[in-house]
């Protein structure tokens, strides 16, 4: 509204006005001189994104969040109203200029082009507290790929990122190259390096992930996408850590430290194989959204101790008693506003005993907090029927997915008694 009335105050003035070269920019500035001096920071960050991408708001928010930018009651109050934002390209423009100005971010493009003379010119931080590292560089170049950041110009850095855009599952950007930098970054509040091989240079190095327990200081680390990566029990040193994302990364090991993270609020898990479970129950009070929780790895059980959890995503594999126990646990987590929940059991137990087969697949269709259920491979031949009552609040259920099902009555019958069901 503010930069509507800005603009059209301008326009009223005659043609011509904004068509100088700048002008446009010093229109649009007097919207920025008219935030909220707590909100101009917050305005100033979505430089650190590429142009012309989604935005995507949950981390917007954590960022923010772990940059001290926005108080922890206004997350709370924001999340899930908006799932992404785009920034225009003349808005980008102003961010640019004004965070170049306030020494905000300090962002650098790596590409086939630059990645030659990167040794001779290596980048200067200056008085940068943040820095955003963007590799455009094909796999061929990698090897020639050397950050030679300064230590006196990096020890003060609070927030350092490594985006890597190329690259598959076999050819990620050799994370060593990266890591072997942040050990020396003391006051790091932000870390994400993503989309990187995380293994040591051979069998008989340490973890690149050995001194992470050594940045006490820390509020988000995000291993998104990485390959190889070994996490250390150190982790369980980082106290004021808020935001563990290792969504679509492929660990070997997990330490079970993460119940002792007692303020962690945001924590996105990986797909993980292991003999032993991770305990959740210590994050109680702060944990706010999770994201994979399987139980081939997780607790059920643990689920019930997280009073505090408003968005879920959960996993449930061929294990009704797990199934059941997940059920029991999320339906008194009265915050839980968004949820998802994927079951792979072949039965539900009806060609054993139908009536508790049923009565469970009952209760995981029909159940308060459950938003969307995506079933594979299931051999129930029907589904139940809703019937309302006026002692049971009404199901959640917004959108249900089949996968290779053995159901031969049509579904419809029972989605259309669901009022909330879209899809």
């Amino acid at each position: 509204m503010v930069v509507h009335e800005n603009v059209k105050s301008y326009l009223e003035k005659g043609e011509g006005i904004g068509q100088g070269e700048g002008e446009l920019s010093n229109i649009l500035a007097f919207s920025y001189y008219d935030l909220p001096y707590q909100l101009k920071p917050c305005f100033l960050y979505l430089e650190k994104f590429k142009e012309d991408t989604a935005i995507d708001a949950e981390t917007l928010y954590e960022l923010w969040l772990a940059e001290g930018m926005v108080e922890i009651r206004e997350v709370q109050l924001a999340v899930t109203k908006f799932m992404s934002c785009r920034v225009h390209d003349f808005t980008r423009d102003l961010c640019l200029l004004k965070a170049k100005e306030e020494k905000l971010y300090k962002v650098i493009e790596i590409d086939q082009n630059s990645v030659v003379n990167l040794d001779q010119s290596p980048p200067e931080i200056g008085g940068h507290y943040r820095f955003c590292l963007r590799l455009h560089a094909v796999e061929s170049l990698y090897p020639k790929v050397c950050i030679p950041l300064h230590k006196d110009q990096t020890k003060h850095l609070r927030s350092f990122v490594c985006e890597p855009m190329n690259g598959d599952n076999k050819n990620k950007f050799p994370g060593r190259r990266i890591m072997s930098q942040v050990n020396n970054l003391k006051m790091l509040r932000i870390l994400a390096v993503e989309n990187s091989n995380m293994a040591s240079q051979s069998f008989y190095s340490r973890s690149l992930m050995q001194f992470i327990g050594n940045l006490i200081h820390l509020r988000c680390l995000s291993l998104r996408g990485c390959t190889d990566l070994t996490l250390p029990y150190s982790m369980g040193n980082l106290k004021y850590l808020e935001t563990l994302d290792l969504s679509d990364s492929e660990c070997s090991t997990i330490p079970d430290v993460l119940w002792k993270l007692r303020r962690l609020r945001y924590l996105y898990l990986p797909y993980y194989h292991s003999n032993h479970k991770l305990r959740l129950d210590g994050l109680g009070m702060s944990l706010e959204i999770l994201g994979s929780f399987h139980n081939r790895f997780c607790l059920p059980k643990d689920l019930s101790k997280l009073t505090n959890l408003r968005a879920l995503k959960a996993i449930v594999h061929e294990n009704l008693e797990d199934l059941e126990q997940f059920i029991n646990h999320i339906s008194n987590l009265s915050p839980l506003r968004v949820s998802s929940l994927t079951i792979k059991v072949h039965d539900f137990g009806i060609n054993s005993n139908r009536q508790k087969g049923m009565a469970l697949l009952e209760r995981v269709l029909f159940s308060k907090n459950i938003h969307e259920i995506e079933i594979w491979g299931t051999s129930c031949k029907q589904l139940p029927v809703y019937r309302p009552s006026h002692l049971l609040p009404p199901p959640c259920l917004s959108k249900l997915e089949l996968h290779g099902s053995g159901v031969e009555e049509d579904p419809m019958r029972m989605l259309e008694t669901l009022s909330n069901c879209k899809n």
